[in-house]
């Protein structure tokens, strides 16, 4: 495959207006290229995955739930272009780091023995799941008899749930031995950990850490507002505004770089050998722009 048998980027772009029903102004043309890497990157793995063979995925028995983790991903990378572009440049740093992380937990299991680390995935989250829904009965404590007892009937039917889907992940994760590499289960490692596991304790450090400002609203654009407004300085004032909302377009093109690179990495794994090189290819031109964004705004 090459560039010439992927669909125009006019079509890529036409879709994502549809699809999000938004109108095409000239601050979106500007993303116009980004749009086209995140849809051919969707399109390339699908194409791939339509693909296999009923032996292929016999044999790589996770593929598809992986594959559906990355369509989960495109979601929310589409969604960050489409909050910064439509008066919600804020909002799209919170969508950009759950991109990152997103990406960063499919590049962990496919970097190791994926089997065990998406069984650690699943019983992660069933087990961080029992422990708040503990914690919400306890606080039920505090209520009146008849809110309480409708609080309890609520965490009563998410235990039954639970259940069920422990069951259900014990049975088929049971089917699965042969294809494990180590016999014991590893336990689903920190968001710290799982970046340095890939050599991305400095990306963790710096970008990640200010994509989780937005995330928990933290002090830093109110306090350059307020110097703003007290100094009275309208230069430093105007140019704050501008360096934020650029800072958030750069955060954006991070989360499209990463998961572009979690699709490579789901390409490298499954030997989609013809799409992978176009992936590279479209991974190289979001981190130019990565590049000349983070000039634009004095951070190299």
């Amino acid at each position: 495959m090459n560039d010439n048998q992927l669909p125009e980027i006019d079509i890529f772009f036409d879709q994502f207006v549809e699809r999000h029903n938004i109108v095409e102004t000239e601050l979106l043309k500007r993303d116009r290229m980004a749009i086209y890497w995140i849809s051919t990157t969707f399109f390339l793995v699908n194409k791939g995955y339509s693909g296999f063979s009923e032996e292929i995925l016999k044999s790589k028995p996770l593929v598809g739930l992986l594959l559906h983790l990355l369509h989960r991903i495109f979601e929310h990378t589409e969604g960050s272009v489409v909050a910064f572009n439509t008066g919600s440049p804020a909002s799209s740093e919170t969508i950009a780091r759950v991109v990152v992380e997103g990406s960063v937990n499919v590049m962990y299991i496919l970097a190791g023995d994926r089997v065990n680390r998406l069984e650690s995935f699943f019983n992660n989250y069933l087990e961080t799941t029992e422990q708040r829904v503990d914690l919400w009965l306890r606080a039920t404590s505090q209520l009146k008899d008849d809110e309480a007892n409708a609080h309890k009937s609520s965490v009563n039917r998410r235990l039954e749930y639970n259940e069920k889907m422990e069951a259900l992940i014990n049975l088929c994760f049971s089917q699965l031995d042969h294809f494990r590499s180590k016999s014991s289960l590893e336990k689903w490692p920190s968001v710290y950990n799982r970046f340095t596991s890939l050599g991305l304790e400095t990306f963790y450090r710096t970008v990640y850490t200010r994509m989780c400002s937005q995330t928990h609203v933290d002090a830093e654009d109110t306090i350059n507002y307020f110097y703003g407004f007290i100094s009275g300085d309208t230069e430093f004032f105007n140019q704050a505004a501008l360096e934020t909302v650029n800072f958030s377009r750069l955060l954006v093109y991070y989360g499209i770089s990463f998961y572009i690179k979690s699709n490579i990495r789901y390409a490298e794994t499954y030997g989609l050998d013809d799409e992978l090189a176009i992936l590279k290819h479209g991974n190289e031109f979001i981190e130019n722009c990565i590049h000349d964004l983070s000039f634009s705004i004095g951070a190299i």
